[in-house]
């Protein structure tokens, strides 16, 4: 009788130069509805993070003008 086992991974999180700079469960992507390829924008304030948003695989972010 064999064992299966249970192998649990995280998904890399990489910033623009490819460092991976955050890692989420499978389960944490799927509350998040991120998937892998997926645009993450964070939004920081005073060196803190606030929020963030996020963009689809695939989908252009669109170029902000302030």
């Amino acid at each position: 009788m064999s064992k299966i086992a249970n192998i649990r991974y995280t998904v890399p999180v990489k910033n623009m130069d490819g460092e991976t700079v955050l890692e989420f469960t499978p389960e944490q992507m799927s509350r998040l509805n991120l998937k892998c390829g997926d645009t993450i924008e964070w939004k920081v304030e005073d060196d803190k993070v606030i929020g963030f948003k996020t963009y689809p695989t695939g989908i252009i972010k669109p170029n902000e003008t302030d």
